[in-house]
């Protein structure tokens, strides 16, 4: 079986280290455990230039130091009888930070992929299911989990047969979901086990 991954909000707790960078720097007010409700942080942060404030927590010790979302040692099995892949939504320019992190928290995965909906005005920027492309075999079960729905529609686009999963965080709880909602990365290899040596 292939595991398709998304990384911040799935299994790195992105909200967390951006909200305590956000607490640090602008908002010393901000409540301990502080999630935003949507995706884009504009709104909620109307006095804070949000291209600044991710220019700096990206650029941050914060940011290669994201907390894991689930326990790395259950997630871990999973690489020992499935292809792992990971496909994040970030910068070219931020590809070793993520690495750095993913090392940092000990999990194991076959490849780190760039790509996403939000392109970051980067030409030529690739969705999730052109990045996931040359990794496909169509002869394994196929899985896809993320966080937004943008993301979860273009892969169930562009590959029908792929089990879509839409792990559920704030952003998206608005979102009448036609993918099948996990809470946690936890719960969604408990589904899996069953699958174990596909």
């Amino acid at each position: 079986m292939q595991l398709f991954f998304d990384i911040d909000g799935v299994l790195l707790d992105f909200e967390k280290g951006f909200m305590e960078y956000i607490r640090t720097h602008y908002h010393p007010e901000l409540p301990m455990g502080f999630r935003p409700q949507t995706w884009e942080m504009d709104g909620e942060f109307a006095d804070v230039d949000i291209d600044e404030a991710w220019e700096g927590f990206t650029t941050s010790i914060e940011f290669q130091r994201l907390e894991a979302l689930g326990d790395v040692n259950l997630f871990n099995n999973l690489y020992e009888t499935h292809e792992i892949h990971l496909v994040t939504n970030l910068t070219y320019s931020l590809r070793e930070a993520r690495a750095k992190n993913l090392d940092f928290v000990g999990l194991k995965y076959h490849s780190l992929n760039l790509g996403g909906h939000h392109t970051f005005e980067v030409e030529g920027y690739p969705l999730k299911s052109a990045v996931m492309l040359p990794l496909v075999d169509e002869s394994k079960k196929m899985i896809f989990v993320d966080d937004h729905p943008k993301n979860c529609e273009d892969v169930s686009e562009h590959y029908p047969k792929a089990q879509v999963y839409l792990m559920s965080r704030p952003h998206n709880l608005g979102y009448d979901s036609p993918w099948l909602r996990v809470e946690s990365i936890n719960q969604l290899i408990k589904l899996l086990e069953p699958s174990k040596r596909e």
